[in-house]
């Protein structure tokens, strides 16, 4: 019984997508032909990203999609090294499995304040680019799981939720962890005149 009700569950999560819509102006703007609008307010902490993250896992079960992202509106990505430093060297579908990347946060990068208490030992991954693979997606998103939205800061409530789960369920978590010689994004880029000279800069260092 327990185990047909879960699988009802499970069913019902893969199957219950939250809803696409098609605004005319979304934002005052066109809309732009490849991009996808979920009908949910823009938010920090009242459920934006686990239902993107919900979305995001639906699709990858769908089309075999390797790994989703998070990225803020104000970070620049330098695509060639994306793809040289993370998407190319990670494992593809189906050995995606409890991958977690990004810029790992501690209390010090966190910037001392009163909610950076809470990241102690684990730390997260910093909300202006992070990944996962999409079983960490159905962790995040699921009322399978037990998810932890206490802390009230988005990327790290996601981070203490993956990580929650893991001691939970004595699993490891594989980390990816960007950093050193290579910058694989920037942020902030607030205006598209600063968005223009960094592209033009990086791309004088064959970047972009």
């Amino acid at each position: 019984s327990t185990s047909n009700n879960n699988y009802e569950e499970e069913d019902h999560f893969r199957t219950n997508r939250p809803l696409e819509i098609f605004p005319e102006s979304p934002g005052g703007y066109e809309p732009e032909p490849d991009v996808i609008y979920l009908n949910v307010k823009e938010n920090l902490v009242t459920g934006k990203v686990p239902t993107y993250f919900k979305w995001a896992f639906q699709m990858s079960q769908e089309y075999d999609i390797d790994y989703v992202s998070k990225v803020d509106d104000d970070t620049m990505l330098f695509m060639p090294y994306l793809f040289e430093k993370i998407i190319d060297p990670l494992p593809p579908f189906p050995y995606n499995q409890r991958l977690y990347g990004g810029w790992l946060t501690d209390f010090y990068q966190c910037g001392g304040k009163e909610h950076c208490l809470k990241i102690s030992p684990d730390g997260y991954m910093a909300g202006q680019f992070y990944f996962m693979s999409p079983d960490l997606a159905y962790v995040v998103s699921s009322d399978e799981h037990e998810r932890n939205y206490a802390l009230q800061k988005e990327s790290l409530d996601i981070g203490v939720s993956i990580f929650d789960w893991a001691k939970a369920n004595k699993i490891m978590i594989h980390l990816f962890v960007t950093g050193g010689n290579y910058y694989l994004w920037e942020h902030p880029v607030v205006s598209s005149d600063v968005w223009k000279d960094k592209y033009n800069l990086w791309k004088e260092k064959g970047i972009m």
